[in-house]
């Protein structure tokens, strides 16, 4: 039974009359009133009660009437909403990154793309890495802002998912200084004497880099796990805290560094290298072709060089 069914009804309920609800809805009386028996016939009640002049609904009718504003209402809000992302899927870049990139990566590269094309429109997804993926994967958004460390492969080849070197950091291991400034927990720690680790969650890309890291040939770290969270932000404020050791990448904790309420807790062995990498589909929006060579452009005057 079509929308236009309902539509016929609910004018006609409004009315009262077959002939202005005909009128209104642009069609013959007698096709209107064929129109109303077929919805009849569907719900197997009558809604009209034919008998009295103007026109009155039966009980049934008035349920249904209420019943139907509401659905007409419902759908036409669902086709303004459709039609209005349709309209904007051209113009709208998406967005998959993680939580830290989106926080303290991303604003920079927002800055290079508004210089070089203005303002628009960006809708970030901050998920965790497989999220993130699967989102990139399924082609609901253009790009894929992740770290990647060469430990820990994100099984995306080049030739089907090209993407942009855009920086190079480190993750570095991070704890509160002690009276001097040395740090409070420093690694690599010993037996009897395990230092407090706060720890990113099983599924964390970031973790699995750490845990590559501590278990690499020739290193042993002696740690107690305290804290686990997926959030590198939580983990930070957790370490400024004074509550333990935290592999952080140098950039979201650069504020900190500088203020000296985190200080290394470990030589450059107990580091690991991280490159910032964008990702992007092979079919762009038209907003994304605009947006990606003046980046490309922009970053790769810097010693990263673009990758594809």
């Amino acid at each position: 039974m079509g929308l236009r069914f309902l539509e016929d009804f609910l004018t006609l309920a409004q009315t009262g009359n077959f002939s202005r609800a005909a009128e209104e809805r642009h069609v013959t009386q007698p096709a209107l009133s064929r129109r109303i028996k077929s919805l009849e016939n569907y719900l197997g009640v009558e809604l009209i009660d034919r008998t009295s002049y103007p026109i009155t609904l039966t009980a049934a009718g008035i349920s249904f009437r209420d019943a139907g504003l509401e659905i007409v209402k419902s759908l036409r809000a669902a086709r303004r909403a459709a039609r209005e992302i349709g309209a904007e899927d051209r113009s709208l870049v998406r967005v998959a990154a993680l939580h830290s990139l989106a926080i303290h990566y991303y604003p920079r590269y927002y800055d290079a793309f508004y210089r070089s094309v203005g303002p628009f429109k960006v809708h970030m997804l901050c998920e965790n890495m497989q999220n993130c993926l699967q989102a990139f994967l399924e082609g609901s958004c253009h790009y894929l802002l992740v770290f990647s460390n060469p430990s820990v492969p994100l099984f995306l080849t080049s030739t089907s998912y090209p993407y942009l070197l855009i920086e190079r950091d480190q993750l570095v291991p991070l704890c509160a200084p002690g009276p001097k400034g040395a740090p409070r927990h420093p690694l690599p720690g010993k037996p009897g004497a395990a230092r407090p680790y706060l720890s990113y969650g099983a599924n964390a890309y970031l973790g699995k880099v750490v845990d590559e890291l501590r278990h690499a040939p020739g290193r042993q770290a002696f740690l107690e796990t305290r804290y686990v969270d997926d959030l590198a932000e939580s983990l930070k404020a957790m370490a400024a805290q004074g509550h333990g050791i935290a592999w952080l990448p140098r950039r979201t904790a650069l504020a900190e560094i500088e203020a000296g309420t985190l200080v290394p807790a470990g030589d450059e062995r107990w580091t690991a290298p991280l490159e910032v990498r964008i990702y992007h589909r092979s079919q762009f929006s038209d907003a994304f072709r605009r947006i990606a060579s003046p980046l490309i452009e922009s970053f790769a005057a810097s010693p990263p060089a673009a990758k594809t």
